[in-house]
């Protein structure tokens, strides 16, 4: 077993589901695939020489729940495949990924150059300036990240997830605040509001529906057993886009004691929602 293969078994080991899986198909073809994007950005922050000392500390620390998001750079290694989700095409033994922009397969389903990546790099710039004033927003690649996923080919369409956090800090107080935006074509198959809200990473809370611009959108306000973020809200567009948005006040670490948490949090229910609906999130 080479490294990769062990970041991918350990990864993998640490996403444990409280219920037994639904018997229809449908829905856990989409339970799966939204696994696999829960698992990649519990690990952002877990590369470098330290990665396999974090896989053993967090996967302690997160025995019988989900994966948290961790202070710290980008994955260290490919998304491992979850069971379950049915890989592209493939030649031989060897999976063939969408081409980069060198003409190439890429490694895996991660984009790290090209139009795809291009659009994640947008997104968190997006994000970033979307924070409220008398917020700050760290700079570096310890505190934002994105990634831009290859899904699926459904139809002969490629079908990509993007996704970009960044910390925010206040009054000596460190939070973060995410986006994750599934293009059209996804296999989300609920319309907007509660119903589509908490689908989000598989969390569970109090949700309620806020009404923006006359449209009713769904807002976890208080996690019950997960509290990988404070709230989170989502919105499918009329083509089928749907787009996540959630905040935190704590910045939880798999590298010791986490930073001060931030007093209040960067949006209101409403503008949470509202965020929801930014038009700059609506990847194509």
């Amino acid at each position: 077993m080479n490294e990769d293969e062990l970041r991918a078994a350990l990864r993998t080991t640490m996403t444990v589901t409280a219920a037994p899986p639904s018997m229809n198909a449908a829905a856990a073809l989409s339970r799966g695939r939204r696994a696999q994007v829960r698992q990649r950005a519990a690990w952002i922050g877990s590369g470098g020489a330290t990665a396999l000392a974090i896989f053993a500390v967090a996967i302690t620390a997160t025995a019988g729940r989900g994966p948290a998001l961790v202070a710290g750079g980008p994955p260290a290694s490919p998304m491992p495949t979850v069971t379950g989700i049915p890989a592209p095409t493939a030649t031989g033994t060897k999976t063939v990924w969408p081409t980069g922009p060198d003409g190439s397969p890429q490694e895996d389903r991660t984009a790290r150059a090209g139009a795809q990546y291009d659009k994640g790099k947008k997104l968190l710039e997006d994000l970033v300036g979307a924070v409220p004033a008398g917020f700050g927003v760290p700079d570096g690649p310890d505190a934002r990240y994105h990634q831009a996923q290859f899904e699926d080919t459904i139809h002969g369409k490629d079908i990509w997830s993007f996704m970009a956090t960044a910390q925010v800090t206040k009054d000596g107080g460190t939070g973060h605040v995410a986006v994750e935006v599934h293009a059209a074509g996804n296999t989300f198959g609920v319309p907007t509001g509660c119903a589509l809200t908490t689908q989000f990473w598989g969390m569970d809370g109090h949700c309620r529906p806020v009404t923006v611009n006359g449209v009713q959108i769904g807002v976890v306000d208080r996690p019950t057993t997960d509290d990988r973020f404070d709230q989170w809200a989502a919105y499918r567009y009329s083509d089928g886009t749907v787009v996540f948005v959630a905040q935190g006040k704590t910045l939880m670490s798999a590298l010791g004691t986490p930073p001060k948490s931030l007093t209040d949090l960067p949006y209101t229910v409403d503008e949470l929602a509202a965020l929801s609906m930014n038009p700059a999130f609506h990847v194509a």
